[in-house]
């Protein structure tokens, strides 16, 4: 299993941008647009492996292991729609 494979990824539709918009719920700033919900999905999943390479090159060990454990408890919880939204954007 490859580490970003431990994040939560969802795609989406953004009417404003008319594309889909690829997301990963533990690092919420990062998102990717693109024509096919594939490819917004193999974006945002590419994304986050530059982030978790770029926290683990300049010591953002605390960081990388929020998210990790955000990842690995996300089934476990069930938010409600507008926490998922907040997550989301």
């Amino acid at each position: 299993m490859l580490e970003i494979d431990k994040y939560t990824y969802r795609v989406t539709w953004s009417e404003e941008d008319k594309e889909f918009v690829g997301l990963c719920a533990e690092l919420p700033s990062l998102s990717w647009l693109a024509t096919m919900a594939e490819k917004a999905l193999k974006g945002i999943r590419s994304m986050v492996q530059k982030c978790v390479d770029d926290m683990a090159q300049n010591s953002h060990a605390e960081l990388m292991l929020r998210c990790l454990v955000y990842a690995e408890v996300d089934t476990a919880i069930s938010l409600c729609p507008s926490r998922q939204r907040a997550w989301a954007t």
